[in-house]
């Protein structure tokens, strides 16, 4: 687990901080989300 950590990109670290995020804002508050997370993150919908 320590070797993948330390061999993520910047862009794939951030992704997955953003996940985590996601997750502390919308875990029992949005009926979908538990849909979204196996899904990869996107950070711009445009």
């Amino acid at each position: 687990m320590r070797k993948y950590i330390k061999n993520l990109s910047p862009d794939r670290k951030f992704q997955l901080d953003q996940k985590v995020l996601a997750e502390q804002l919308f875990k029992g508050k949005k009926s979908s989300y538990i849909q979204s997370v196996p899904k990869p993150f996107v950070a711009s919908r445009l």
